[in-house]
């Protein structure tokens, strides 16, 4: 019997979404490949394997230990919008969301698949659509990122001092204020043509925007959640820095404010596989600026990104032990 036209219609849209998710898969891992090769060019890897071997299991173990508080954090700024924006979850749910998001972070080839997961996760439960899981995930991005542009913001006095190139520090200082002009903009969207009003993605546009509306209509919600954000941002900082610290990296506390908020902005650029190579690459022309060499900048990035996906491996951990359909709450759960 002959496939009906509308499964056939199916199957081909099917093959093309497969294919564009290979084809952006490959590019972006051509692009990871091509910063490393760039990068790595200019560093001397016996140095490099020097500064690895002076790293001490309790530098490492400490660094681990850093970032699962830091994956704490974000778990109860989830927990404070899902509360906010729908039926609450527990810090544990909230914990083992933000866990498993991370691991596919950094599978996924990008450094926002990870949020598509836990609006999944998060829409398995009662009272809970996708729509409104999504809405929730999208905002909790936005304030992070949200987050450090503030933290580069409150630094810009020490940016203008440490970095003495004049074009950096506009670049800088421009993807502050396009930051938070493009999240003004938003809220305050204004009424488009009606051809466009009348479109779906518009809709959902509107929708979203209400949502986020709502956020800053509650100080005591964005209050904390801006707190949760930059706390983390912070733990990354002194991870970095305690790092130098450890094998004789000549770099300050304020020398790493400085560098590693913007390093982190860049590599949330879709571009890589989970921001490698964009990170080090940003890591290496930033502390170049203080005199770090590139070895040693490389180095650092490497630590503070191989932490993460330990911590991101946990999460796999998680995920696989995670049985969704029997979670306190889930839609699907037996009555």
């Amino acid at each position: 019997m002959a496939a009906a036209p509308g499964h056939r219609h199916s199957s081909r849209i099917d093959l093309n979404n497969t294919l564009k998710q290979r084809l952006s898969f490959l590019a972006k891992l051509l692009v990871t490949a091509g910063l490393f090769w760039w990068i790595f060019d200019g560093v001397d890897l016996t140095a490099l394997r020097s500064r690895a071997e002076n790293l001490s299991y309790f530098t490492g173990l400490f660094c681990v230990a850093a970032l699962t508080v830091q994956s704490v954090i974000a778990a109860f700024r989830l927990r404070l919008l899902c509360g906010f924006m729908g039926t609450g979850i527990s810090i544990p749910i909230s914990w083992q969301y933000t866990l498993v998001g991370m691991f596919f972070n950094q599978v996924l080839p990008s450094t926002i698949g990870g949020d598509a997961v836990k609006a999944w996760l998060l829409s398995q439960r009662d009272d809970w659509t996708l729509r409104l899981s999504l809405h929730c995930v999208v905002i909790d991005r936005a304030l992070g990122l949200l987050s450090l542009l503030v933290v580069i913001a409150v630094t810009m006095p020490w940016v203008i001092e440490t970095i003495q190139e004049k074009q950096a520090v506009i670049a800088i200082a421009l993807v502050v204020v396009v930051g938070v002009l493009g999240t003004l903009t938003f809220i305050f969207l204004p009424r488009l043509p009606e051809a466009l009003e009348r479109t779906r993605i518009v809709g959902e546009l509107r929708s979203l925007r209400n949502a986020f509306r709502g956020i800053f209509g509650a100080p005591a919600i964005y209050g904390f959640a801006g707190i949760y954000g930059v706390s983390m941002y912070i733990l990354n900082v002194g991870v970095v820095w305690f790092v130098a610290q450890q094998v004789d990296i000549g770099v300050g506390f304020v020398e790493c404010l400085v560098i590693v908020p913007t390093a982190l902005l860049v590599s949330v650029v879709p571009i890589s596989i989970a921001g490698w190579g964009l990170r080090e690459g940003a890591m290496v022309a930033g502390f170049a600026y203080v005199g770090t060499s590139a070895t040693d900048a490389v180095f650092l990035s490497v630590t503070l990104g191989a932490s993460v996906t330990v911590v991101g491996l946990v999460g796999g951990l998680v995920w696989m032990l995670t049985n969704t359909r029997n979670l306190p709450g889930d839609k699907n759960a037996p009555r």
